[in-house]
């Protein structure tokens, strides 16, 4: 039994698929147009180009030090800028250890009592806080030497009076007290016919400690630009409030800018505008 022979373009029985009469393939994609430029390409932008900045026109370069999503910059981080200890002037470093050491040393021998019976000498001695004067005046010394730390080590914490001022007042009000500490006694130290009383090693370490911090508060306070009482510019903004360069108002414009305070300047003075041009075209 034969078969008829497979239409044309038909692929016999079992076999490939033939091509069409004339050896063409069944589709082709279009040619490309002459030139090797694509199907379709956009209109060129008529007019001049948009001026930089605007909608249309690229963004400015941004740096590598700054700028959003630019490495090394952008944003700052939510914790603030580290503390770098070199930053700290040698004076704000004196006045906290001044703080540190008078705590210290208040805890040593402040006051001292010597009881002579018969040819024998029985000694005791008590630290600061037994008397009045003495822990109030350490007491003093911690505040300001705290307040100056709370300014180099929280800034962002503002006062409602100048710093430095404040840590000065409270170191020269703790060198009253530790002087008058010098002349009364406490009521724990026993007095009497045969008792002698003294000042320990505590007192004069801590005398001498308040007495230095007194004098870097005031050293400090005079390179930060605060105004004593007593001085021009105090109870102003030229304080400062904690900001060691205090405040400059602004300079007041140079004469012959505007009118006169008695009245409008004259007419071809300096900071006059030019007379209006005469209603007819011509100037007056």
């Amino acid at each position: 039994m034969t078969y008829p022979p497979p239409p044309p373009g038909q692929p016999p029985y079992g076999g490939p698929p033939m091509p069409p009469p004339g050896g063409q393939p069944p589709y082709s994609p279009p040619p490309p147009p002459p030139g090797g430029q694509p199907a379709y390409s956009p209109p060129p932008p008529t007019g001049p180009p948009p001026p930089a900045g605007q909608w249309g026109a690229p963004p400015p370069a941004v740096g590598p030090g700054g700028g959003y999503g630019a490495p090394g910059g952008g944003y700052p981080s939510p914790s603030g800028p580290s503390f770098n200890p070199k930053t700290v002037n040698p004076l704000d470093w004196g006045i906290l250890a001044v703080g540190v050491l008078t705590l210290i040393f208040s805890f040593f021998s402040y006051y001292t009592v010597t009881l002579s019976v018969i040819g024998f000498n029985y000694g005791g001695n008590e630290n600061a806080w037994n008397g009045f004067f003495g822990w109030f005046a350490v007491f003093l010394v911690l505040l300001g030497a705290g307040a100056v730390a709370v300014e180099l080590f929280a800034p962002q914490v503002k006062f409602p009076f100048p710093t430095r001022l404040a840590a000065l007042g409270l170191f020269a009000l703790a060198l009253i007290c530790v002087l008058l500490a010098l002349v009364i006694f406490p009521e724990s130290v026993p007095s009497g016919s045969g008792i002698s009383t003294g000042r320990g090693f505590g007192y004069w370490a801590d005398l001498v400690l308040v007495a230095v911090g007194a004098v870097l508060c005031l050293l400090r306070m005079k390179t930060t630009g605060t105004p004593l009482p007593w001085e021009k510019g105090f109870g102003t903004r030229a304080s400062g409030y904690g900001n060691p360069g205090g405040y400059t108002p602004p300079p007041s414009p140079p004469p012959g800018y505007g009118p006169a305070p008695g009245g409008p300047a004259a007419p071809g003075e300096p900071g006059t505008p030019p007379p209006p041009p005469s209603s007819y075209g011509r100037p007056s």
